[in-house]
């Protein structure tokens, strides 16, 4: 969703479920250059994880044959969902590696303690973390955009992207209309100056260097699509 305000535009709100967390928790906080968690993640992982143990003990207790099969069954869909539910593959790699732990730790005879004897328990953990892969990769779009023009920085998922200056205008000048085309010698002139001269080759180099940096697949652009023959378009918000 595209939120239009004078100072700062933020664009494509919650990306995988449309559920409304505050914002402080979608904040997006840095493990290192490439690697960034939020606060909803935390607490969406941790929770499924505690369900799956509580869940995975109680029908254990119930259960007077001490049939763990469907152990693993529960912690492939606490791996599924956290894929779901979750940004990027961080958590969701973190929990196939956690939960096949857990169901040797927690599930497996002698409990309470790391043996690997499990059966198949290479297979289970390659299920997992395949799992984990595919379900963020397939639910995983372009984050929340931001175009703060009191800083004139473009944000995804709140991480700077580092755009030039050059790079900035462009989007800055698509963001501001938003769902129409822009052609080049408009883009040109707008960015340059009304003598400046038309090449669009410039604008292409601009371009390719800003989808790099803000869209997931840079060859299958989710916020800024080129019209071609005639100019680019910013995606116009829900």
């Amino acid at each position: 969703m595209l939120l239009y305000k004078k100072e700062r535009r933020e664009a494509f709100g919650t990306r995988k479920n449309g559920i409304r967390w505050p914002k402080e928790w979608e904040k997006k906080r840095l493990l290192h250059e490439a690697v960034s968690y939020s606060t909803k993640d935390f607490i969406v992982s941790a929770a499924l994880y505690f369900v799956s143990v509580a869940l995975c003990l109680l029908l254990r207790r119930f259960d007077p044959n001490n049939d763990s099969s469907y152990v693993a069954m529960i912690f492939l869909l606490d791996v599924f969902l956290t894929a779901f539910l979750t940004d990027g593959y961080l958590f969701s790699i973190l929990m196939a590696i956690v939960g096949v732990l857990s169901v040797d730790y927690i599930f497996t005879p002698p409990y309470w303690a790391i043996s690997f004897t499990v059966a198949g328990f290479p297979l289970t953990f390659l299920v997992m973390l395949t799992i984990s892969l595919v379900t963020a990769t397939v639910t995983t779009r372009a984050g929340k955009l931001t175009i703060d023009y009191d800083k004139h920085q473009v944000l995804v998922d709140g991480v700077n992207a580092r755009l030039t200056v050059n790079e900035y205008k462009i989007v800055a000048l698509l963001g501001k209309y938003a769902g129409k085309v822009l052609t080049y010698d408009f883009i040109i002139r707008e960015l340059w100056g009304p003598k400046a001269k038309t090449d669009n080759q410039i604008l292409r180099v601009n371009m390719a260097n800003i989808r790099r940096k803000i869209e997931v697949t840079p060859g299958d652009p989710e916020y800024i699509f080129t019209e071609v023959g005639v100019g680019y378009r910013m995606r116009e918000g829900d």
